[in-house]
């Protein structure tokens, strides 16, 4: 099975991020095969992040560079080899998402 990194982009969205990753964790079909990793473009919600999900990678952006940096910033960050990127406001709605990807 292939390993995958989602990748998700959040700013001044609290209410978004959690609800996209409870959607992530109640839809993973994959497990450990899946890394999530939360990039938060200068909001600072990295330790309430953290707290409820503790596997979640968490990077505080220092600065809101906008969508294609925050995405390299996931990618310098990634474990896996293939990623998938995401915005805070996607939703995953059933299962099989993450293994028709893989």
């Amino acid at each position: 099975m292939i390993r995958l990194s989602l990748i998700i982009l959040t700013y001044n969205s609290e209410k978004d991020i959690y609800d996209c990753l409870q959607s992530v964790y109640q839809y993973n079909d994959i497990g450990n095969s899946l890394e999530v990793i939360v990039v938060d473009n200068f909001t600072q919600m990295r330790d309430k992040i953290n707290l409820q999900y503790p596997d979640v990678k968490v990077i505080a952006n220092t600065k809101n560079g906008g969508y294609g940096q925050g995405n390299n910033i996931g990618i310098r960050v990634m474990s896996y080899k293939f990623s998938v990127f995401k915005r805070q406001n996607f939703f995953f709605k059933f299962r099989d998402i993450f293994h028709s990807v893989c």
